[in-house]
């Protein structure tokens, strides 16, 4: 993953897919190799209620401007009652207008 977004700095805009072990890992590795690049982070629902919450703290500190769809469809009850450091937007939990 680094060495695609180093590959795409210059970028103005890059979105990652994640949503897995390690993604704090990922997050690190292409914040250093497209610093100037705004990112957002596809967690692909990958995410859980055990993790969302470090996972968007750690995201924050390294200025990750979105996140779409961090959870499951329809487990994103729990959204109501954290912090969100870094705005979320949805894809799979909409399905209407």
């Amino acid at each position: 993953m680094a060495a695609q977004a180093r590959a795409n700095a210059l970028r103005p805009l890059l979105k990652v897919k994640i949503g897995g072990d390690n993604d704090m890992a990922r997050i690190r590795a292409v914040r250093e190799a497209a610093p100037a690049s705004r990112i957002i982070l596809d967690a692909n629902e990958g995410w859980s209620d055990d993790n969302i919450v470090a996972n968007l703290a750690f995201a924050a500190e390294h200025g990750i401007a979105l996140i779409e769809q961090p959870l499951p469809a329809g487990r994103d009850g729990i959204l109501r009652n954290i912090v969100h450091p870094v705005p979320i937007c949805a894809d799979e939990s909409v399905h209407e207008a």
